[in-house]
């Protein structure tokens, strides 16, 4: 039993400070009061109390009897304010009471439930975070270089403690190799060290631990564009991470950042930190106090203007070997991967799509020649570690002794796009690519062959991704087969139930001159509640004349059918149909007029949706100029659905939220990305959910 004079001899305690693990292995409450019961040696509870009267800041002055007794016995976990009051007066300085709070924070939370497939921040190894290796000039040297400290420090670690404080999200954005990771790492070490860390593998695991998240948790996402497919599941994961408290960092390259595919939903949740591209005048001069470790004064000496984190990671070294390879079989393989990426294939590549890919870059006679094992030869080219550090290619273990397949280094990525340029890819390597690639890469391979002109495979990729559900991909491949003039395969998708190919299909048969069948087809899609086909369908029966049908349609109450047979969409004939149509049982518009004037938005919405059915379309655009949200609201879907994005563009462009949303989905409706983005990039909300929503 403890006494109040410490109860040992000051040998034994000396003896047992050695014997005992130090502070920064506490993990448990009976190991944090041994420690503090070495700590306080031969002082008596009087000697401590008087030390905490010492204390200059008031409320660390007071250290009771019963208190003392507490913590030293370890009944339960002291409040933060004891311990400090402890420590100071036991004699330690505040800037070594960091360590024994970190202990305190550690042993308050031990309880706390582990995520599955978490380690303690402090115990996670920077390598696998995606720290790479450094260039060997010494045997024996670790992987890694002392840690230089880098400017943005401070604003890292600031933006850490806020995000810990209540959840947050932190990405550090710079191009390869210039040691935004690394950074990463060194600032949650220092300021979370004894949280949980959680590196998923994949977009599932992420979106599983938003459904339960588990306190006091970093979610860690380097390379952060893996985790964002699909854009609108991502931001809803992020924001769930968010709002349960978990701090989620991640890094990401400029041009995934700022480029037309960047998932900008997830990025405006996230505070944003530039990392250079190369070392600042101030981080220079730290570079080269480090004497101690050769490899910093290496790259200091030699970067050359390229960056000393670069030269460290060999990045320089890796081009080199690419482009002045020792032999043509490992250059093919490199060079084959490196465009796989170009086109969207971000996961580990196969042995096979090397095999049938890489001798489209040999020359005849490179190919003639080739020994019976080039493959081999050229991979084991290919991932030969450059300097000790990284290499060109990085086997992905599909098992033990089992390898998935090849990634390429992410420097030689970069720099190797302005030798490679951005031309068309071979037939030969195409082919292989949609024949071998991993079924996350699909959608990206599909867009690429589609932008590239590379219909058959943007088909062959699209039917693939349409098997599965995939909205956009459906869409495309209808497009793609109307274009082709594929009447009988839009015919069988549209009756397994493919909507997308049911009208492309119509409009087909339309240009084709069977405009009955079309009809036909078109009301059979409206029956199974086809929207978009209900549509087509008014236009097809307007542009044909036949506006007794379209009166049927009208009177039974559709919104839409109207608006055919009015004068705004049929100029030369509409004051004739109109005249010659009247609807059943006419609302007295002048009671609805008042009414809605007088803030009934029930009439106000009766009022707006009758007005084009009676030919007032002008009224209609009237009310919603005059701040009538029903009029804005439906004036804006009758110019959404007939076509007219100029006036729905001109609204817009005036303020009209309205008419906004609608453009925004008429534009990605159309594949006019171009302006989508513009406008998402311009600050249009609406165009902005659109646009990521695609992506």
């Amino acid at each position: 039993m403890l006494s109040e004079r410490g109860g040992s001899r000051p040998d034994q305690i000396f003896r047992a400070a050695f014997e005992t693990p130090l502070p920064e292995a506490v993990t448990t409450l009976s190991e944090l009061s041994g420690a503090l019961n070495r700590l306080r040696g031969t002082r008596s509870y009087t000697e401590l109390s008087r030390g905490a009267r010492a204390h200059p800041d008031f409320r660390f002055r007071v250290l009771p009897r019963s208190t003392i007794s507490d913590l030293l016995m370890g009944r339960s976990v002291p409040n933060r304010e004891t311990l400090i009051t402890f420590l100071a007066a036991c004699g330690v300085s505040e800037r070594d009471q960091d360590a024994w709070l970190g202990v305190w924070e550690r042993v308050k939370t031990v309880h706390l439930r582990r995520p599955v497939g978490s380690i303690r921040v402090r115990d996670a190894s920077p390598r696998r975070l995606g720290v790479r290796a450094s260039i060997q000039v010494a045997p024996g040297a670790d992987d890694l270089p002392t840690y230089v400290p880098r400017d943005l420090d401070a604003a890292v670690q600031a933006a850490l403690h806020s995000a810990a404080a209540g959840g947050g999200f932190l990405v550090l954005v710079g191009g390869t190799s210039t040691g935004k990771t690394r950074t990463l790492v060194e600032a949650v070490r220092t300021v979370l060290p004894d949280w949980w860390l959680l590196d998923p593998v994949d977009s599932s695991v992420l979106e599983g631990l938003s459904r339960g998240p588990a306190s006091r948790t970093v979610v860690w996402l380097d390379e952060l564009r893996r985790y964002l497919d699909p854009p609108a599941s991502a931001a809803a994961t992020v924001r769930r991470l968010i709002d349960a408290g978990l701090v989620v960092v991640g890094t990401l390259w400029p041009e995934e950042y700022a480029g037309p595919s960047a998932c900008r939903e997830v990025l405006s949740m996230a505070q944003v930190i530039s990392v250079p591209a190369a070392f600042t005048s101030g981080e220079r001069r730290r570079a080269g106090a480090l004497t101690r470790d050769p490899r910093i004064q290496v790259a200091l000496e030699t970067d050359g203007g390229i960056g000393v984190t670069q030269v460290l990671a060999a990045g320089p070294e890796l081009v080199r070997h690419w482009e002045f390879a020792e032999q043509p079989y490992g250059k093919a393989i490199i060079t084959a991967a490196l465009e796989a990426r170009r086109m969207g294939a971000q996961s580990p590549l196969t042995t096979e799509f090397l095999r049938l890919a890489a001798p489209v870059y040999l020359t005849s006679g490179q190919r003639a020649t080739a020994p019976a094992n080039w493959l081999e030869l050229g991979l084991g080219y290919a991932v030969m570690p450059v300097s000790g550090a990284a290499s060109c290619l990085a086997p992905v273990a599909g098992g033990m002794g089992q390898i998935a397949g090849y990634v390429t280094a992410d420097y030689l990525f970069q720099r190797a796009a302005g030798v490679l340029g951005a031309g068309p890819l071979p037939d030969a390597v195409w082919l292989a690519l949609v024949d071998h690639h991993q079924p996350g890469d699909t959608s990206r391979i599909a867009e690429h062959a589609d932008r590239n002109g590379k219909k058959q495979h943007a088909v062959s990729l699209y039917r693939r991704l349409a098997r599965t559900g995939h909205s956009h991909a459906r869409w495309r491949l209808a497009a793609l087969l109307a274009e082709d003039g594929q009447l009988d395969e839009l015919r069988e998708r549209a009756v397994a139930g493919d909507r997308y190919a049911a009208r492309r299909h119509a409009a087909l048969l339309v240009d084709r001159g069977r405009v009955d069948d079309a009809i036909e087809v078109l009301r059979a899609e409206v029956d199974a509640g086809n929207r978009p086909a209900a549509r087509q369908l008014f236009a097809v029966l307007a542009e044909f004349g036949r506006f007794d049908e379209l009166k049927v349609l009208a009177n039974a109450g559709d919104q839409s059918a109207s608006w055919y047979l009015s004068a705004e969409y049929q100029p030369s004939r509409g004051t004739e149909v109109a005249a010659q149509w009247e609807p059943m049982a006419p609302p007295d518009t002048d009671e609805l007029r008042r009414l809605a004037d007088d803030g009934d938005r029930t009439a106000a919405r009766q009022l707006a949706f009758l007005l084009p059915r009676l030919g007032r379309t002008a009224e209609l655009s009237q009310r919603a100029d005059e701040g009538d949200q029903e009029a804005a609201r439906y004036l804006a879907f009758l110019l959404a659905e007939y076509g007219r994005i100029g006036e729905l563009r001109r609204r817009a462009d005036n303020g009209d939220s309205h008419a906004a949303r609608r453009l925004a989905k008429a534009l990605a409706g159309s594949g006019d990305l171009d302006e989508l983005k513009r406008r998402a990039d311009n600050g249009d909300r609406h165009a902005k959910r659109v646009f990521n929503s695609l992506r």
